[in-house]
């Protein structure tokens, strides 16, 4: 997959399509191709992988969060249909990996009209980059086991997307605003959704 920072405003429509061709449409194709010889054997299991960003999306990363919540959907829709093929369907969300994908990714851009959301997503990524990513074998793993799994889960957190999940679940509409809060309140309130203090 590929990812990469930028506003809604800001990331020019190319870019959406490019992530979108990749992320979405190339899930579309991988599946086409192995569907009907799983139908036929009644029998199989498609592992789609998805993100934390598809649980909250972090500001300046709407094209590649909205790709991941196209999968999700892909997810959901094709388990209802292939259900009666005894197929199972799971969608991997993975939090922070640490794989060649950072690579490519660009940082926002220091003129960007909006300076506050992209200091905010540095400080994120730092810290999962540094602190809380996890290696590509922690994916790995985790895709054997719901393969191996008689009765998988529709959907499997993986790393540091426990605590997106948990700051979602916790704060709500909230998780997708608390940025805006002003220094040390924003700390208080980040620390107490994710459970974790960031700044110790």
């Amino acid at each position: 997959g590929i990812t990469g920072a930028g506003s809604v405003e800001e990331t020019d429509v190319a870019t959406w399509q490019q992530m979108f061709d990749t992320n979405v449409l190339g899930v579309v194709r991988c599946t086409q191709h192995v569907l009907p010889a799983m139908r036929e054997a009644h029998d199989g299991r498609i592992v789609n992988i998805s993100s934390s960003s598809a649980i909250t999306s972090p500001p300046l990363m709407a094209p590649y969060a909205t790709t991941k919540m196209a999968v999700e959907g892909i997810t959901e829709s094709l388990q209802a249909e292939v259900a009666p093929y005894g197929i199972r369907v799971v969608a991997i969300q993975a939090g922070t990996i640490l794989t060649p994908i950072w690579g490519k990714n660009e940082a926002p851009p220091e003129g960007t009209a909006y300076p506050v959301a992209r200091d905010f997503l540095l400080a994120v990524l730092s810290h999962q980059l540094t602190r809380s990513g996890v290696p590509a074998e922690t994916v790995a793993d985790a895709i054997a086991e719901v393969v191996a799994d008689p009765d998988p889960p529709l959907r499997r957190l993986v790393g540091d997307a426990e605590v997106m999940a948990a700051i979602r679940e916790r704060g709500g509409d909230e998780a997708v605003t608390v940025h805006l809060r002003d220094g040390d309140d924003f700390r208080a309130r980040y620390t107490e959704l994710s459970g974790i203090d960031y700044w110790p």
